[in-house]
């Protein structure tokens, strides 16, 4: 089996590289229109993902439109590095606010936020964060397309070679 996994030798590199849309993904977006807010955008895949909507929508014809990060940016640089890419970061606390109403209107939403790591040790926390959070959420954008994106964290570790965990692949989440 021949591989065509192309290597990176920064993360930089690489964040470049995810961050760069496809002509598919540009196309898809030439027929939309309006705002897109990514809710828990500070995360491990959220400042990529942000970089890559602005990108995209700029290469839509779309540049009007605003892309909207929302997180509590507890990494300071991630949050500059988005406002640097013309995103718009806004710092808030979706636990710790119960009133939603101060976040942007949009008609596109991406949901990011989840309780992984520390959840066996703190089961009303995830409660929280995995099941009222979401219903806060759906309420606030009612009106809106909403995309939840959830953990890769159930798969077992799998071999880069062996092609990914997929849909058949029997699901063990680790921690």
């Amino acid at each position: 089996m021949t591989t065509n996994m192309r290597t990176f030798t920064s993360e930089a590199e690489l964040e470049e590289a995810l961050a760069t849309p496809s002509a598919g993904l540009i196309a898809d977006l030439e027929v939309g229109a309006g705002d897109l807010v990514i809710l828990g955008a500070g995360g491990k895949m959220g400042p990529t993902l942000a970089m890559l909507a602005r990108r995209a929508l700029d290469a839509a014809g779309r540049s009007e439109d605003e892309v909207y990060a929302v997180s509590r940016f507890s990494d300071a640089e991630a949050r500059s590095r988005l406002e640097n890419a013309g995103v718009k970061a806004i710092a808030f606390d979706l636990i710790e606010n119960d009133d939603l109403s101060a976040l942007p209107d949009a008609p596109n939403v991406i949901f990011m936020v989840g309780a992984k790591f520390g959840a066996a040790t703190a089961p009303s926390w995830a409660w929280a964060v995995n099941a009222a959070l979401p219903d806060r959420v759906a309420r606030r954008y009612r009106d809106s397309a909403i995309v939840v994106m959830s953990t890769g964290n159930v798969y077992p570790f799998v071999a880069p070679a062996a092609g990914g965990a997929d849909e058949d692949t029997i699901r063990s989440p680790i921690g």
